[in-house]
């Protein structure tokens, strides 16, 4: 099964967490945006 979890920054660490526990029983994560920083300024878009 394939899945892709989608949030707010600030719930980063808890979708990490949920995301592991997928993966764990097979699961295949479709894209993972925890690995990016948040963009706080249009000059690093």
């Amino acid at each position: 099964m394939k899945f892709y979890i989608a949030s707010s920054f600030q719930n980063k660490d808890l979708v990490r967490l949920v995301a592991n526990k997928l993966k764990e029983i097979d699961w295949k994560q479709t894209y993972d945006w925890t690995q990016y920083e948040r963009v706080v300024h249009k000059v690093k878009l």
